[in-house]
Formats: structure tokens, sequence, C-alpha cells
């Protein structure tokens, strides 16, 4: 069985929906969520995740030849609930995150 965190309504915009950030504000920092959309029986669903400030960011002095101006760090996330820290290689493009990847944690530990 599921814990339902909150529930909400949005407007239903060329398929698009938003969530607030008052509603991101009481979900946990890197976690999943199961997030599900229903219009009347159909449904969908899609995995949310809060970010939250990492304990460590160190940023990747490779150069960006994607053309993408995206900007790349090795991140330290801590999640308290399970008591687990995972080194992480992320890249943001355009202020979205772009790609997150584990990878060995002494990346992080420069």
């Amino acid at each position: 069985s599921r814990n339902e965190v909150l529930n909400g309504q949005s407007e239903c915009v060329r398929g698009g929906f938003r969530i607030t950030s008052d509603q991101m504000n009481s979900l946990e920092c890197n976690m999943d969520y199961d997030l599900v959309a229903a219009v009347e029986e159909h449904y969908d669903n899609v995995i949310v995740r809060k970010k939250c400030e990492p304990v460590v960011a160190i940023e990747d002095e490779k150069t960006d030849n994607s053309g993408f101006g995206r900007s790349c760090y090795y991140e330290l996330e801590v999640n308290e609930q399970i008591g687990q820290s995972d080194c992480l290689y992320v890249c943001y493009g355009s202020g979205k995150l772009y790609s997150r990847d584990q990878v060995d944690p002494s990346n992080c530990s420069k």
C-alpha cells in the first residue's frame, strides 16, 4: 500500500500540468516520489524528486563542447531517512537537470 503524501488539482494545458513550489516544500529532499496524474478513469505516473542543496558540489573542469551550455558537478547527496550518501555526476542546462549518474565516491572528496 502507498502512503499519499499530498494531492491537488492542476489545469491540463496541452497535455501538461504544473506542481507548485508550495506543494514541493512538504516533500523530503533527494527522495523519489511517484506522481500520479489522473483524468477521470485515465491515469499516468512519473517519478519526481525534490532536489536540495548537495553536501558537497565540485564543478567538473572539463569544457562542455555540446553547444548546450551545460554545467556539470560531482555532488554528494545525503539521504538521512535511510542513512546513505551517494556521489553523483550531475549536469544542468538552461536551469534544468540534464543528467544524473551515480559515480565512485572518491570523485566527491577532492
